[in-house]
């Protein structure tokens, strides 16, 4: 038992608020969908950015264990009102205040990557600059323009307009949406032919770029 409530003080303390804020920050970004391994790295960073706040109230997290240790071994009563309560003021602050909190400035930090601007500033002749994809350069803006996505496995593609797309640093994808036009939303078949025409028979088509794409147009 002694063992089981170390190991719950370790996910309340180490764990728990890391993923909280990754969470956070990646409901603020695009992003790529991370590989276990990369999101438990981030969310023990996150974490470890926090061991300052648990120190201040270090305290009450030391009475409260000590607390339930005894209630463990010696089956002493457990006192709600003058640990258990205090515990729990503790752990809604870091989860609902501060994890947040750091899940927000990570986000910032993100988009905004005020380390490459450091760094160019301090080695300006070393550091050279990384312009921006080719992909984020087409769909970044606010323009909309027509593409037709062609694949390998039956040459054919489809058409439409580009009303979404995954720019840097999430991963390459399409959502394309019919107008008000007719063949506006198209299947191909491979020699350029319409196939179908979905304009008026779907909402758009979602399209994750990956090897099976063999080409994008991309039309004004």
């Amino acid at each position: 038992m002694p063992a089981t409530l170390e190991a719950i003080f370790v996910l309340l303390v180490f764990l728990a608020p890391g993923f909280i804020a990754v969470r956070v920050k990646n409901s603020l970004l695009p992003y790529r969908i991370p590989s276990a391994f990369q999101e438990a790295v981030e969310a023990a960073v996150a974490s470890a950015t926090l061991l300052p706040v648990w120190w201040i109230f270090g305290w009450r997290l030391l009475d409260a264990r000590r607390h339930l240790l005894e209630v463990a071994s010696k089956h002493t009563p457990l006192e709600v009102l003058g640990v258990g309560l205090p515990l729990l003021g503790v752990v809604a602050l870091v989860y609902f205040v501060f994890s947040p909190l750091v899940g927000i400035g990570y986000a910032l930090i993100q988009a905004h990557q005020p380390y490459m601007r450091l760094a160019h500033k301090v080695l300006p002749n070393t550091m050279g600059a990384t312009p921006p994809e080719v992909w984020d350069r087409l769909f970044r803006g606010d323009e909309r323009p027509w593409v037709i996505v062609w694949f390998k496995n039956d040459g054919g593609g489809i058409g439409g307009t580009a009303l979404f797309a995954g720019v840097s640093p999430s991963g390459r994808q399409l959502f394309l949406a019919p107008t008000d036009e007719e063949n506006s939303l198209v299947r191909f078949k491979a020699d350029r032919s319409i196939a179908h025409d979905l304009s008026s028979r779907a909402r758009g088509v979602w399209i994750d770029v990956n090897a099976e794409v063999l080409c994008i147009e991309v039309f004004d």
